[in-house]
């Protein structure tokens, strides 16, 4: 027995083993996060903050969540799907129920033109000056850049120049949001239908157990027991669910000359993705007396 505590028996299902596995990394990578920060300022030379910030970068890009969410999609697949019909003809002025259009088209805007307003006004000592307005008007936006200039058409040139540069920009920016090169969008195509897999349809919830430290009244958990545990939940439902497949395919093994249901083969990447990830952050180390 430990002179930190004991160990106690945790119950779980596999896919909320590997949440916990990531939610715990996550803590550790906020703590060591806020540790380096405040160590930055003043201790950014010292090999104490070296520890501390490689410590804090590794468990900031393990991707453990990211390969949790992609197990959980993987699993969500299982389930299959019912077949679903693409859209119809879009018509515009009539929504389209299956992608949600609203039946109004993209219109893009025209080239740019460009009316030049030019005349003479008073200034306030009785004199008189040129007055030079470039102004675009179009479907989507207006445009005005003005200024007070000489006779030259250099003067007015260059206000040209400006107008047609900051028309640019604000067109960009409307392009962005209302896609002006499609008039009417894409049909969304047929989506067959994809038989379940029923007996691996609750695979994430396979009842695990795992070995966790509990510390002695008074005493805390140090990070890398929490990480060892958090590392030691997670392989626990990594192993639960690879076993789970075998299961499967043993009583269901593949017929020649046919492939494996390619939803396994992206449960079984994910689960190796996750695994690299948290053999990578095992090797963290933790400095301080919390360490």
């Amino acid at each position: 027995m430990s002179n930190k505590g004991k160990m106690i028996e945790v119950k779980s299902t596999a896919l909320e083993a590997i949440d916990c596995c990531a939610s715990s990394i996550e803590e550790l990578a906020e703590e060591m996060s806020s540790w380096r920060d405040s160590l930055e300022d003043k201790f950014s030379s010292t090999d104490k903050y070296v520890s501390v910030s490689e410590t804090a970068d590794l468990l900031e890009n393990t991707g453990v969540r990211d390969h949790c969410d992609e197990i959980e999609a993987a699993i969500d697949m299982f389930s299959g799907q019912e077949f679903l019909a693409g859209c119809p003809p879009h018509v515009v002025g009539q929504r389209c129920e299956r992608c949600r259009w609203d039946g109004r088209p993209s219109r893009p805007d025209p080239e740019p033109t460009f009316e030049v307003c030019d005349r003479e006004v008073s200034d306030w000592h009785g004199g008189k000056r040129r007055e030079v307005a470039i102004v675009h008007v179009g479907p989507n936006h207006t445009l005005r850049e003005w200024a007070s200039i000489g006779a030259d058409e250099e003067g007015v040139e260059m206000l040209r120049a400006r107008a047609r540069t900051a028309f640019e920009q604000r067109h960009a920016q409307w392009e962005k949001h209302n896609a002006p090169d499609k008039l009417v969008p894409a049909r969304l195509p047929d989506d067959p239908a994809v038989p379940a897999i029923e007996e691996l349809q609750e695979i994430g919830a396979i009842e695990i157990s795992w070995q966790e430290l509990q510390p002695y009244r008074g005493k805390s958990k140090s990070r890398a027991d929490r990480l060892g545990d958090a590392v030691n939940a997670g392989t626990q439902g990594i192993e639960a669910m690879r076993a789970a497949i075998e299961a499967y395919e043993a009583a269901h093994p593949v017929a020649e000359g046919e492939e494996r249901d390619e939803r396994i083969d992206e449960l079984l990447q994910a689960l190796d993705d996750l695994e690299q990830s948290l053999e990578e952050v095992g090797n963290a180390e933790f400095p301080g007396m919390y360490g």
